[in-house]
């Protein structure tokens, strides 16, 4: 059964999913079918564990970490997707959706000044 403790594992989960195998995430819906108690704490235990073992990596990075973008893909690229301080990979959209799609970017904390 979710819960908040379930929330918050998987936004984790999301936020390292460049640098976790996504299959991971599986440990998080075998502990919310366990009955028993203590298996529980103890598979938590090893989720936090291992989701530390890689946040530790983003203490010391000078921007935010957040979930890189999916689907970033076509002819065109726009840029390189940056998670924290290490490239994650490039951002490519479809030729096809430039007569939609206006998109303006900037860097962080850019305030408009020369």
């Amino acid at each position: 059964m979710p819960d908040e403790w379930t929330d918050d594992i998987l936004r984790r989960f999301d936020r390292l999913s460049r640098w976790i195998d996504p299959t991971t995430k599986q440990l998080v819906k075998i502990r919310n079918l366990e009955e028993d108690q203590k298996e529980r704490w103890a598979i938590e235990n090893e989720i936090e564990s291992l989701l530390g073992a890689y946040e530790a990596r983003f203490l010391d990075y000078r921007r935010p970490v957040f979930a890189p973008p999916k689907d970033l893909v076509g002819e065109l690229s726009l840029g390189t997707v940056v998670v924290g301080d290490e490239e994650a990979g490039e951002c490519r959209i479809p030729i096809n959706s430039l007569t939609r799609h206006l998109i303006c970017y900037a860097q962080t904390g850019h305030l408009g000044k020369p």
